[in-house]
């Protein structure tokens, strides 16, 4: 059997049994469904390949996600119980299998929890389109917009990327490489998940499986990221705020029996928070490279600590008071020190592997030239 087939048939199994997870009626046994989903990742991390390093590393880092979608939906929370959407009257498990499947299927598609009791705070302002045809072709509008922006990154990020071998040392690449191929990256992974974003939105809202109201944008304003708290909380996706704060939490409350609300149980589950991200991107690294020298670890652990440091400024700065909203000044500081964090810890030679990879057709260069299949510029 063809590798790829394997993995995508496995792949869609793993998701079949995290959806009956949700869709069962409240059980004892129901962890036993958390079982075949383990044994699985394991074996798709570990053993199989979608035949591209990097989808490897998106996919890796996916499958890893969901799993730890499934210890909090299945092991951590009596989820037909405990979460419900917003104007539910009672508990989903009173109710029909139709409407439990319906239910769960809301639940498996909403990681954000967009229209939930437990809905991720600060999240991008809702479409106002009142008609599902304004929102269709909108998004389809914002398509061709992140699609232009993601080839033009990849004719940037095309050029010559000699001087970044896989052995190369970290400290010797030059600040200039380090930005560009930074930006590039960065630039080349939102691009592309918001044109998947917006497909996942269409086919939803085409099919009358959800409203345009629930799907704000993914990410948020950019302006707004002038701290590293501002950038985790508020501009960047928030796919895996849900699954991340339920194991923080019971790693603060359950694991050490840290009191809520201190800032010894936040820190432990900012923490937490990252070092679970970590490890769901570290498998994604692993799946590409089929080794465990890559950064991803390295990169999340550094997060919380910068946080920290950011706080003690902060609350220095501001002499104990409530801190208002700096100035524009103020603002743009902090933008570039965000800037130049992320070009201090992100690992240069990673980035510009997965970009080569990831450069396989251009429509900007193919209708200016025919080179619809470039290569890279050496």
């Amino acid at each position: 059997m063809d590798e790829r087939i394997e993995f995508w048939g496995l792949y869609s199994v793993c998701q079949v049994f995290l959806l009956a997870a949700l869709v069962v009626k409240p059980s004892p046994n129901r962890w036993s469904l958390f079982i075949p989903i383990i044994f699985l990742t394991i074996y798709l991390l570990f053993f199989t390949s979608t035949g591209n390093l990097t989808r490897d590393d998106i996919v890796g880092s996916v499958m890893l996600a969901y799993l730890f979608t499934a210890t909090d939906y299945i092991l951590l929370t009596d989820v037909q119980r405990e979460l419900r959407l917003q104007g539910q009257k009672g508990p989903i498990s009173d109710a029909s299998l139709l409407s439990r499947l319906q239910w769960g299927l809301k639940l498996f598609t909403s990681p954000r929890g967009v229209g939930w009791a437990h809905e991720v705070p600060h999240l991008p302002a809702r479409p106002r389109h009142s008609s599902r045809t304004a929102f269709v072709f909108l998004q389809l509008a914002w398509m061709g917009v992140y699609a232009l922006a993601y080839d033009l990154i990849g004719i940037f990020s095309r050029w010559n990327f000699s001087c970044l071998h896989q052995n190369a040392c970290f400290t010797h690449i030059a600040w200039l490489w380090r930005i560009r191929v930074l930006f590039g990256f960065m630039g080349s992974a939102y691009s592309m998940t918001c044109i998947m974003f917006c497909i996942v939105s269409i086919l939803s809202v085409v099919s009358h499986a959800s409203e345009p109201k629930d799907w704000p944008p993914l990410y948020g304003r950019w302006v707004e990221a002038y701290t590293l708290r501002r950038f985790w909380s508020r501009t960047w996706h928030q796919l895996l705020r849900r699954s991340l704060s339920s194991h923080a939490e019971f790693i603060a409350h359950r694991v050490f029996g840290l009191a809520r609300g201190t800032r010894l149980s936040a820190y432990v589950q900012l923490y937490s928070a990252f070092f679970i991200s970590g490890m769901i991107h570290h498998g994604g690294e692993y799946m590409m490279f089929k080794h465990w020298g890559g950064s991803g670890m390295r990169f999340f652990l550094a997060q919380p600590v910068a946080i920290m440091l950011e706080d003690l400024v902060i609350q220095a700065w501001s002499n104990g008071r409530k801190a208002d909203k700096p100035c524009a000044v103020l603002r743009l500081l902090g933008c570039i020190w965000v800037a130049s964090w992320f070009t201090m810890t992100l690992n240069p030679v990673i980035c510009a592997q997965m970009l080569e990879e990831g450069m396989q057709f251009s429509i900007v260069l193919g209708l200016r030239s025919g080179n619809w299949f470039p290569t890279v510029v050496r």
